[in-house]
């Protein structure tokens, strides 16, 4: 093979890698996709890992060079070859990189989970030094916890150092890894200044069985802000139904919450709610998102003869006419369309077998054996509710990674 065609056939390896490193990062919460599907796509990204690795020392040089776009995709297959080849100094760089940017440290945070225990444990554990500068620290506690491996003395650390970015880290970390030890300094973080703090604080605390956290959290779901979602989902799932269905109703009658709404109603799971849901049904913006909730509290999927057509003037995401200024993609793209009328049919003829007030999941009320089903089988969106699901039922057991390497 001639040395210009052996390079192009690297550097394709490498962009490749990068596309599928970032198809991967969009399915491993995708509602179509599940974990053989996942499997299927951690196949394709090692074998592009492959075609660099038999390269050794040339392939590292294309990653290396391909390194200046700084995308996480790139970042992830450079730190993987590098930290298979122990090479320092490829690593340091990456982790220089990853300091000051974010879609850097994403890529390398995927890379150190990826890679075995043993090729990634000097790496994870030089991050993890407490006489470290934030950042590391904060890079070394996400890879940690994303391997859901306890990083010992230095989460604690993390929460008790000024920096914002790091501290809210180490709060989810602490959730994520059930670390109940924790609670008080999780506790104390609830009601924070920086909204960051205050969210992964009470998410965390409500995960460790903290009661109190669900009204901070529905505190930060009633005003604007990027964490107002999340909020909301996981203040669903507090022990209180009554006052969940209440607040959820709530969202839903303001169309600037009402997709937050829709997605708290399944997270709460009361058969309650579902009149609310048959209702967004009609509505297109809100009825494939609808549909889903309906699917999450009654274990009734939209296929088949409960899929109907798109509406007239639907959300169909950006489209090739030049003159087309939106170019953001539809969030609901990959969910079906519901037929309402037929999901109507189908509630009526099942509503009689649902406990109105009791929390459900996929048919049945929310239980050990039916969550672990859901986490067995379920699409990737559904595995990650149902691990939340089972941490909250056993405080202080780590949340289940449902985007981990599937080997």
């Amino acid at each position: 093979m001639s040395p210009v065609l052996y390079r192009d056939v690297l550097e394709q390896h490498v962009e490749e890698a990068a596309f599928v490193w970032l198809r991967r990062a969009a399915a491993a919460l995708s509602p179509a996709h599940d974990s053989p599907a996942l499997a299927e796509i951690d196949e394709r990204l090692d074998a592009h890992i492959d075609g660099v690795r038999i390269a050794s020392e040339d392939g590292l040089a294309v990653c290396e060079a391909a390194l200046e776009d700084s995308e996480p995709g790139t970042v992830f297959t450079l730190l993987v070859r590098a930290l298979e080849a122990a090479d320092a100094g490829r690593i340091d760089k990456v982790l220089a990189l990853a300091d000051t940017s974010a879609p850097a440290a994403r890529g390398a945070i995927s890379a150190l989970a990826w890679v075995p225990v043993d090729v990634a444990r000097k790496t994870i554990d030089a991050l993890l030094s407490t006489n470290g500068p934030d950042a590391r620290l904060r890079l070394g506690i996400a890879a940690s916890s994303a391997r859901r491996e306890d990083p010992g003395a230095a989460l604690r650390e993390g929460l008790s150092r000024d920096d914002l970015r790091l501290r809210a880290r180490a709060l989810r970390a602490a959730g994520e890894l059930g670390r109940l030890d924790l609670l008080p300094l999780v506790r104390a973080q609830i009601g924070a200044a920086d909204e960051g703090c205050a969210f992964w604080g009470a998410w965390s605390a409500a995960l460790l069985g903290e009661r109190s956290a669900h009204a901070a959290l529905w505190t930060i779901a009633d005003r604007d802000g990027a964490l107002r979602e999340p909020a909301a989902m996981m203040a669903a799932r507090g022990p209180d139904v009554r006052e969940g269905r209440g607040r959820v109703e709530a969202l839903l009658a303001w169309p600037e919450s009402a997709r937050i709404g829709v997605k708290a109603a399944g997270a709460l799971g009361d058969p309650s709610i579902v009149p609310s849901l048959l209702e967004s049904l009609t509505k297109p913006d809100l009825a494939r998102l609808a549909g889903e909730a309906f699917t999450t509290i009654s274990g009734v999927p939209i296929e088949r003869s409960l899929v109907g057509e798109a509406p007239e003037g639907a959300p169909s995401g950006p489209t090739d006419r030049p003159e087309d200024t939106d170019v953001a993609m539809d969030p609901d793209w990959q969910l079906p369309w519901p037929s309402a009328p037929a999901v109507r049919r189908a509630w009526s003829e099942r509503e009689n077998g649902f406990r109105r007030g009791v929390r459900h999941f996929w048919g049945g009320p929310i239980s050990a054996d039916g969550l672990a089903s859901v986490l067995s089988r379920g699409s990737q969106r559904a595995r990650s509710w149902a691990a939340l699901e089972l941490a909250r039922l056993s405080p202080g057991r780590p949340v289940v990674e449902v985007r981990a390497r599937s080997r």
